[in-house]
């Protein structure tokens, strides 16, 4: 018997058992039904090209097209199927066949048709058959993705643990305006509000802080865990929840509740939950305070600072007056403090010439100890930062990051007064940062900036008061130097006696592998040894870290300040209250209330140093230089309505001569002072003019200000170079020209802009070889150190003799990075919103997350966005956020009316890159616009009840 004969028979006998009825009604209803199924995948296929096409395409337009061609071969491919699966009936109907015999019928007519005599039918029927089958395989996974990743909007009617009915209105931007009957429904809805859009980035946060991102991502970030648990970030949350207050517990419980309703929903997971096996576990009351914390270590660059002039010393070999030299003292008298004795004086701040944080400069036997570590140990592997390993080095390293912020009073606005605030921190994607609205009835009417995973705004405006936000800068941290007992390594040597090292034993959870057992060693005094895991010593000594927010004897009381703020500020006492509160981190705060005061704090914990050390480099752990304590709230730098009627803060400088005592200072690692001087000469000016008050919309063109201080102290430079031509290319030679003519403006479409931050960069190479890194002026107030070396006022060895030759040199490279025809902000520096893990994903995968857009500004401008050390000069830092809140004193007569609250994101408010509000604020944002949330537009409502 043939093969086909085989085949007859066998489809004959299965046609029997199968006893299809003999309707071609039948038929016709399979065959409709086929259709319908063809047109359904194919109609899923059109959406989702369709959303990611929408969603994505701006960030990588050949994975939106690509998805789009997909799309349409697919359609072309179910067309097909379906013609076939028509043209078959037809056949059948044609010859009257009866259903039974169908499939030994079509057997036949198919096996004639593919006889060699019919080759290309063949070949045809196969091409064709594989089509389809890869159709079927595509249309299937395009379900399952679209029906995975499709944002879920939607907030259960009935949620557990809620006291009252609460109502949640989102606006057409995204933002959730919460109106509920008690404070303990309303924590619970932001708890809500967080987790229906930003459920993986609050599993990522709180796995920073906890140390235990291994246990999800393996290996490649047990560096990181390692870091998070020798620093004592884990044990300083566990302490600070043990002695919550009953109130700020409550708050922290009322969250709690609410994630953990959420998780009870069976919500559908973000997409990263999905492709990386993992599934939220219960929240609890550690999981919120452990990122607060993650950012009080993210603020405090002392140990960073002191870690590379510790790198300086041991593995450079350079001195300590030549790293003075590359980080110089900022020059008070000729530049912008937060603060001028004006400012504090006839009662408006505290009294002056009280205080001594630390010494100016270190006195000769304290210069005489740290030489003597020159080349004394061998080269660290690494400096203490946050994040020693790669995958989160920029998102919580404590890198080059600035603030702004300033507050103005109704006598210069002529209405009420304003308050400005732009905190910039590593971009990400998704934001940081993330809008919300808590009406609590009777009570609150708060608009608050949150981080998700934590219920408080650190910058918001109630009906009675505003607060804004900077990195206050200040040196709250010390690294000591432990000599080890030489006879017994598990002591060490403290005020001549030996004492014992505590060791606290950590167990890391590593996916994929075996559990990392980290050995801690602590000093009596609870003091991490930081040398044991991410820093090399010569074996004899060891460093230690000195900070109040891992001390054990503080009773952290940064929920209390930071809860007194959201739901009590009303006045300046109260906002004193508040700010006495706060532990870490160290902030620079700016207050308005509707009563037309204005004001700053420094609030956190400041060192009380020994005189006799700056506080720049690492000193003797024998006993000699422990601090005496922390200096009163009340001799803090602060100003209530000073005369000039404004104040402003950009992580610069904050207190002028003679804030201290003679010979003193309050150290820190504070900015160059260009964006302060900008931001008050800006205030000045606007305050001085005569045909109109100041108003809002002035502070947001003051956000964006892109005017380049950095390239006016460079303008020198550029004069010296053009009278030396001989030195510069062709191409050169005109750009020189063309700067020198250009206003200094960093904005989107410089040609100027784009040269001369390119030739900025190489610039900051010139102390490479002394230093060990690429770019050392970009740190701190280092950059001055730059202009002291290219306009003659220091005689740098980089330069290898000639300066000016250089800086030559220098501009003849910029062009290797860029061409005349490069715009910035456009062909190179964007912002780039990178995705914390995504972002190491295969490209199809994170284009879909990450995002670039247009971005002006430079290093040193108000509208900070400073380039990286890249061919595309990408800017991955900056402001996240821009707030301007204003009250507006209507009747004239100190009574506020009508207050404003304008507001904008760097990228949206929803995590789910498939959401229309996952960018939509992005493209807004870079042209500097700000929202009123007072006034929107509903997009859509939820009633909510108790359940």
């Amino acid at each position: 018997m043939s093969v086909s004969t085989k085949a007859k028979c066998a489809l004959w006998v299965l046609s029997l058992k199968c006893k299809l009825p003999s309707s071609h009604n039948l038929a016709q209803g399979a065959l409709a039904a086929g259709l319908c199924t063809q047109a359904a995948l194919c109609a899923s296929a059109v959406v989702y090209a369709s959303v990611v096409t929408r969603h994505i395409s701006d960030a990588c337009v050949w994975w939106g097209v690509s998805v789009g061609v997909a799309a349409g071969l697919l359609v072309a491919a179910n067309l097909a199927l379906s013609g076939a699966v028509f043209g078959a009936w037809r056949l059948v109907s044609k010859h009257s066949v009866a259903p039974n015999e169908w499939p030994s019928y079509l057997l036949l007519r198919g096996t004639n048709l593919v006889q060699p005599s019919n080759l290309k039918y063949k070949i045809f029927i196969g091409c064709g058959s594989a089509l389809v089958f890869i159709a079927f395989v595509i249309s299937l996974f395009i379900l399952i993705v679209v029906a995975i990743n499709i944002p879920d909007d939607g907030i259960p009617a009935q949620i557990p643990g809620l006291y009252d009915e609460v109502d949640i209105t989102y606006d057409s931007n995204g933002v959730p305006h919460i109106y509920a009957r008690n404070l303990h429904d309303g924590v619970m809805s932001i708890a809500l509000v967080h987790s229906r859009d930003r459920l993986w980035q609050m599993e990522m946060s709180r796995r920073i802080g906890l140390g235990t991102i291994s246990e999800i991502l393996g290996n490649a970030t047990l560096d990181d865990d390692i870091a998070m648990r020798t620093l004592g970030i884990n044990r300083a949350v566990k302490r600070s929840v043990a002695t919550l207050s009953n109130e700020s517990r409550a708050i922290l419980q009322a969250y709690c509740d609410g994630v953990n309703a959420f998780l009870d929903t069976d919500p559908q997971l973000p997409l990263e939950f999905t492709l990386l096996g993992v599934k939220p576990r219960r929240w609890e009351l550690e999981d919120t305070i452990s990122w607060l914390k993650v950012i009080d270590l993210y603020m405090a660059h002392d140990i960073r600072r002191q870690g590379i002039f510790w790198n300086f010393l041991t593995k450079q070999g350079l001195s300590y007056s030549r790293i003075m030299e590359l980080y110089p003292a900022i020059n008070r008298t000729a530049t912008a403090t937060t603060l001028s004795l004006e400012d504090m004086a006839n009662g408006h701040g505290p009294t002056v010439g009280e205080v001594c944080p630390a010494s100016e400069i270190d006195p000769p036997e304290m210069i005489d100890y740290i030489n003597s570590f020159i080349k004394k140990m061998p080269s660290p592997s690494s400096t203490p930062t946050a994040s020693p390993s790669p995958t989160f080095h920029n998102t919580f390293s404590g890198g080059v990051e600035a603030s702004n912020n300033w507050v103005v009073h109704g006598n210069i606005t002529g209405t009420g007064p304003i308050l400005a605030n732009d905190p910039h921190l590593q971009f990400s994607s998704p934001a940081i940062w993330y809008q919300v609205h808590l009406v609590v009835e009777g009570q609150y009417d708060i608009y608050e900036a949150t981080f998700p995973g934590f219920p408080l705004g650190l910058i918001g405006k109630t009906t009675l008061g505003s607060w804004g936000v900077t990195n206050g800068g200040v040196d709250v941290q010390d690294l000591y130097v432990i000599d080890t007992d030489q006879n017994d390594p598990s002591r060490y040597i403290y005020n001549g006696s030996s004492l014992s090292f505590i060791t606290e034993t950590e167990e890391i959870l590593v996916k994929d592998s075996s559990p990392y057992i980290l050995n801690v060693r602590l000093t009596q005094d609870a003091m991490p040894i930081l040398t044991d895991n991410y820093m090399d010593s010569n074996g004899d000594t060891v460093l230690a870290l000195k900070w109040a927010t891992i001390d054990p004897t503080i009773i952290d009381t940064t929920m209390d300040a930071l809860s007194m703020i959201n739901f009590n500020l009303s006045d300046w006492e109260s906002f004193t209250e508040a700010v006495s509160l706060l532990i870490g981190p160290v902030l620079n705060l700016v207050f308005t209330s509707s009563n037309g005061d204005i004001g700053y704090r420094l609030g956190g914990l400041v060192p009380q140093r020994r005189s006799g050390y700056s506080g720049k480099f690492p000193v003797p752990g024998n006993g000699s230089y422990e601090w005496t304590g922390y200096i009163p709230f009340d001799e803090l730098p602060w100003s209530r309505n000073p005369p000039k009627g404004w104040l402003a803060t950009a992580n610069n400088m904050i207190t002028p001569v003679g804030y201290e005592k003679p010979g003193c200072i309050l150290p820190g690692c504070f900015d160059v002072h260009f964006r302060e001087q900008r931001i008050s000469d800006s205030l000045r000016d606007l305050s001085s003019r005569k045909l109109r008050n100041i108003t809002a919309f002035d502070m947001q063109n003051l956000q964006m200000d892109s005017v380049s201080m950095r390239f006016q102290s460079l303008i020198p430079v550029l004069q010296q170079l053009q009278l030396h031509p001989e030195l510069l290319s062709a191409e050169s030679q005109d750009w020189v020209d063309n700067l020198l003519l250009w206003d200094g403006v960093s904005s989107i479409g410089s040609h100027e802009a784009a040269v001369f931050n390119s030739w900025a960069q190489e610039l900051l190479r010139v102390d490479k070889n002394e230093t060990g890194q690429d770019q050392w002026g970009s740190y701190f107030n280092a950059w001055m150190h730059i202009v002291s070396t290219f306009t003659g006022q220091e005689n740098n060895p980089g330069c290898e003799g000639d300066c000016t030759a250089f800086a030559a040199r220098a501009f003849n490279n910029a062009f290797k990075r860029v061409g005349s025809s490069d715009q910035w902000g456009v062909t190179v520096h964007q912002a780039a919103f990178n995705h914390l893990v995504m972002n190491s994903a295969p490209s199809p995968i994170r284009c879909v997350f990450n995002r670039h857009v247009a971005d002006g500004g430079d290093c040193d401008t108000v509208q900070s966005a400073c380039p990286a050390d890249s061919d595309d000069m990408q800017c991955t830092a900056g402001p996240g956020f821009r707030a301007v809140f204003s009250y507006e004193d209507d009747a004239g007569e100190g009574i506020m009316g009508a207050a404003a609250t304008e507001w904008m994101l760097s990228l949206g408010q929803s995590g789910n890159p498939l959401s229309s509000h996952y960018d939509d604020m992005m493209k807004v944002w870079s042209q500097g616009q700000l929202f009123e949330a007072t006034s929107y537009t509903v997009e859509s409502t939820y009633h909510i009840s108790p359940r």
